[in-house]
């Protein structure tokens, strides 16, 4: 299935500070959200929200609103604990919603609500993460693109998910949200993988190399152009690093620790 990431949802407790780690520190460009007309209020002041992408698309960092769920009507809180959202094809998202609702999955289908032209739905895995799945359902429109900076582009590689029961997990991203068999499978870890993005489900587990551990919390993994360069900047500000072949992913990761526990990883492009 054609599937890639949309964004990263990261909830903060101070929403500003988080903004000036990602940009001083990490190197990315706070970009421009584009809502769509009769957007409900989204508590998108300056210290509500801070977006790093272009058209929406990237990461989104969000000051956590425990009332957001009740004041939208909404199943899940989108706010709250973190997510990663997967864009498919329209066709393919009215799919999902039909599978969820068979399966008794309980869904959040918000519609578009929060961003232009995309249809968004939110749901929890098996192990209490939080997912959504969402679809372009009308193109990014041209009076808007002006406002819109390429630099600001992220390039969102991977996330590490934590599956407590691996079979269940596998299951359901394989067969209810559709992505089909994972591309890699072990006993502690299974791969489902798009051209440019990596889903891996992990067994949470102790014995971690480094000083950071993506299985436990979960953690999103973003491209840079100069892996080197950030990681020098985060040591230079005393930011304890993980710099290694990390053992889920395959490949260099630099893991840090955003100001409000977050746990981000750093590849090279």
């Amino acid at each position: 299935m054609d599937w890639s990431f949309h964004h990263i949802n990261v909830p903060s407790s101070n929403v500003r500070r988080d903004a000036d780690f990602l940009s001083s520190l990490v190197g990315l460009k706070e970009g421009v959200w584009t809502y769509p007309d009769g957007a409900p209020d989204l508590h998108h002041e300056r210290h509500g929200i801070a977006y790093f992408g272009v058209a929406n698309f990237g990461l989104h960092v969000v000051r956590m609103v425990p009332t957001f769920a009740q004041e939208n009507g909404f199943v899940h809180n989108p706010t709250v604990g973190g997510h990663a959202a997967i864009n498919v094809p329209a066709d393919v998202l009215s799919a999902y919603i039909k599978r969820s609702e068979n399966a008794g999955v309980a869904l959040t289908d918000a519609s578009v609500y929060a961003m232009r032209g995309t249809h968004q739905t939110y749901v929890y895995d098996p192990s209490a993460n939080m997912i959504e799945i969402n679809a372009t359902v009308e193109p990014f429109p041209q009076d808007r693109r002006h406002a819109q900076d390429a630099a600001a582009a992220v390039d969102l590689r991977a996330i590490v998910v934590p599956a407590h029961d691996l079979g269940a997990s596998t299951q359901f991203y394989g067969d209810v949200i559709g992505l089909g068999a994972p591309r890699e499978a072990s006993e502690t870890k299974a791969h489902f993988r798009s051209k440019t993005a990596a889903i891996h489900l992990a067994t949470p587990t102790v014995t971690y190399p480094g000083r950071h551990n993506p299985t436990i919390a979960g953690a999103f993994v973003v491209g840079l152009d100069d892996l080197d360069g950030a990681s020098a900047a985060l040591s230079e500000a005393d930011v304890p690093v993980s710099d290694l072949n990390d053992p889920v992913l395959g490949e260099r990761v630099v893991w840090a620790m955003l100001p409000s526990a977050r746990l981000i990883g750093l590849t090279a492009h």
